[in-house]
């Protein structure tokens, strides 16, 4: 059968609202009543100047791609050469970015829903379509295909930004280390050339020091954090008890030496997806909080447990510690933030790096707030 193009009227302002002024449509319909259904409905809709490509196979809808730009492209789901999601498979394949809308003669097959998850904008059903559904799935579609495209293009260019932010405090981190560290090596000199001859010149150089090493730690701590975008280990399958009970393996002397107890509740069947090293980093830095931020006034209790949460499983880490303010909660995951800059130890990296591993893995890292009666910590991770 020929190929046949109709037009409608001109384009207006009222349509411009929805994305659409003008343009091709091609309609993949082997069914001629059908096809002249559709191509007059199209030449119904006002203020719109659309032109209708007609193919009656998919081979033939695959010539007239290479042809034509359309800027929608509507396909039955039965058709002589293809049907079903081969027809939306081959559509992508040689035109990935036009919207497609489908058609089906059946109101409650599976095979439009999943051509939606395809990628598909929109889906019709023959026995229900009428010209104002034709009209609008047609607005819908193409001001969601555009919504989408604008989103994807914002989206990679964030991504962009944010690697260039990264390269770029790698670059500024990796060449202030060896200055920092010849300072180190001169101060150090003046130490101990001085002696005991002058004290009070003695006592700076060593807080010199001092200062210079936390800054060398800080540097150390910007390459690891921007390190863990450009290259991130695989992960496996592993089971979550052994992982547990190696993390407290590690922290051990930690816990002792705070004469804190602790409670593990987990089910030995579950398994996550990660990188072992990485996850028992992370784990380590929650539990070492837990010590570093412990209340004086009760003794230190962390207890741990999992549970599966869809296709996730969730761990939380539960102390009787200071607690964190409910505002504060996701201020700690970011960089160079720490709630007791003078009465602890650290450089405000610690939980911003387990973010960025547990996003690693694709799962999420969040705090509850319980300030004054303890904290929560929550890790959710595949489940494997």
């Amino acid at each position: 059968m020929p190929v046949t193009t109709e037009r409608s009227s001109a384009a207006g302002e009222r349509v411009r609202h929805y994305g659409i002024t003008s343009g091709k449509v091609l309609l993949i319909e082997d069914y001629e009543i059908d096809a002249e259904r559709m191509t007059r409905w199209m030449r119904q809709i006002e203020n719109v100047e659309l032109e209708v490509i007609w193919a009656t196979t998919l081979g033939e809808a695959v010539q007239l791609l290479a042809e034509y730009d359309p800027i929608v492209i509507v396909v039955d789901l039965t058709l002589p050469d293809a049907s079903g999601l081969d027809c939306i498979h081959t559509i992508l394949d040689h035109s990935p970015d036009c919207p497609i809308i489908v058609q089906t003669g059946v109101d409650d097959d599976k095979t439009p829903i999943a051509a939606l998850e395809l990628g598909a904008q929109d889906y019709l059903v023959k026995g229900k379509l009428d010209r104002e559904m034709l009209e609008r799935s047609l607005r819908h579609s193409l001001a969601r295909h555009h919504t989408l495209q604008e989103l994807t293009k914002r989206t990679n260019e964030l991504h962009e930004t944010d690697a260039e932010l990264d390269d770029f405090a790698h670059v500024v981190a990796h060449d202030l280390r060896a200055p920092v560290r010849t300072a180190r090596l001169f101060a150090d000199r003046l130490v101990h050339s001085l002696g005991d001859s002058n004290s009070i010149a003695s006592e700076f150089g060593e807080r010199l020091d001092e200062c210079l090493g936390r800054v060398d730690s800080m540097i150390l701590s910007m390459l690891d954090y921007s390190a863990l975008r450009q290259q991130f280990p695989e992960t496996a399958v592993l089971p979550l008890d052994t992982l547990i009970k190696e993390v407290f393996d590690l922290v051990s002397a930690d816990v002792l030496e705070v004469a804190a107890s602790t409670t593990v509740d987990l089910d030995g069947e579950l398994r996550v997806i990660a990188e072992r090293d990485l996850f028992a980093r992370v784990c380590v830095n929650i539990l070492t909080n837990s010590v570093k931020y412990r209340s004086p006034d009760r003794p230190l209790h962390i207890s741990v447990a999992a549970r599966r949460v869809g296709p996730m499983v969730r761990l939380s880490f539960t102390d009787n510690g200071k607690g964190v303010p409910a505002e504060a909660c996701e201020r700690v995951f970011r960089i160079l933030e720490r709630l007791e800059p003078g009465a602890t130890s650290g450089l405000g990296f610690g939980l911003a790096i387990c973010r960025r591993i547990i996003g690693g893995f694709d799962g999420e890292i969040w705090m509850e707030p319980a300030e004054h009666v303890g904290t929560t910590v929550h890790v959710e991770l595949p489940a494997g």
